[in-house]
């Protein structure tokens, strides 16, 4: 990245784009697949999966964002600073984007609509509380 602003301006792209694809993940749900029976080891497996998908996400937003952040805060023109900060948030949407791709697959396995759903409202819930703000996390010590 060239400055902190383009890297700025560009994830919010990205953020609003990830959003988006949940929804468009909610809109493959309404092909409504056939309503199978997913046994509760398949739905148990893929949620352990989903908190694996949350804490791998939280790890690497404190593995990158971080000390990139306390790096910015130093020098806002750090570029390897801006490029960790960077990947740590393209990163951490990807692990919340995860979570919903779950709940689709589990809506493609033929999952009812109340066991996918807790999957599409966490990874997007995840996915807003990851928007990237970063006037008020350099101001924080």
């Amino acid at each position: 990245m060239k400055s902190l602003k383009d890297a700025l301006q560009t994830l919010r792209v990205l953020h609003g784009v990830f959003c988006l694809t949940i929804v468009v993940f909610l809109l493959v749900y309404l092909l409504k697949p056939p309503q199978n029976e997913v046994s509760s080891t398949t739905v148990a497996a893929i949620a352990i999966v989903a908190i694996g998908d949350l804490f791998l996400g939280r790890r690497f937003r404190d593995f990158f964002i971080t000390p990139a952040l306390a790096a910015l805060r130093k020098n806002l023109q750090d570029r390897s600073a801006i490029n960790r900060w960077y990947v740590g948030n393209v990163l951490s949407f990807c692990f919340a984007e995860a979570i919903a791709l779950l709940g689709l697959l589990l809506r493609l396995l033929g999952a009812e609509w109340k066991v996918a759903a807790p999957f599409f409202v966490v990874g997007f819930l995840v996915l807003l509380v990851y928007f990237p703000r970063l006037d008020s996390e350099l101001t924080r010590q």
